[in-house]
């Protein structure tokens, strides 16, 4: 990674835990769920995975484990618990799904993918030239509220975008 910052671990001791991003979403989608693991002082970091192949995004997730001291917890969203599911890095105390893909061995993101039908609105995913993941239909608009939230926490408590009452 050149030109970027480094983000800083507290240090905490203890367990830290390693968020991993989904697909439409970057490493900022974890910054609620940071600041409030950060605030019980857990050290918390999010991995920014490139999002090129899935052995790209487990090599950043890798990278990212080097920098944190054990035992880690490492939750993955959607696309990225296929990428959590494939480290080897013996930190890794526990794996946390949210809402998440988890392959089976030998199973692709893609066979996980079209297991069901798709709600309609869900963009439909195909590979490009490069073998890389595309949408094949409409380009990608997603405007407020139409695929869901900006950030993790859609049903955590105090969040005014929560889909329930409680």
């Amino acid at each position: 990674m050149t030109g970027t910052a480094e983000p800083e671990l507290p240090d905490t001791g203890g367990v830290a835990v390693v968020l991993a991003h989904a697909a439409w979403a970057d490493g900022s989608s974890w910054n609620k769920v940071i600041a409030g693991l950060r605030s019980e002082g857990v050290k918390a970091v999010a991995v920014p995975l490139p999002l090129t192949t899935l052995a790209d995004d487990v090599a950043a997730l890798d990278q990212t484990l080097e920098r944190v001291e054990g035992p880690v917890v490492v939750a993955g969203h959607a696309y990225a618990g296929a990428v959590i599911a494939s480290t080897r890095d013996e930190k890794v105390a526990s794996l946390v799904y949210v809402t998440a893909l988890a392959p089976d061995e030998g199973e692709t993101v893609g066979d996980v993918y079209y297991w069901a039908e798709h709600h309609p609105q869900a963009p439909a995913l195909g590979p490009d030239r490069h073998g890389l993941a595309k949408s094949t239909g409409e380009p990608l608009l997603f405007k407020g509220n139409d695929f869901g939230h900006t950030d993790i926490t859609p049903a955590m408590p105090g969040n005014p975008h929560a889909s329930h009452k409680g």
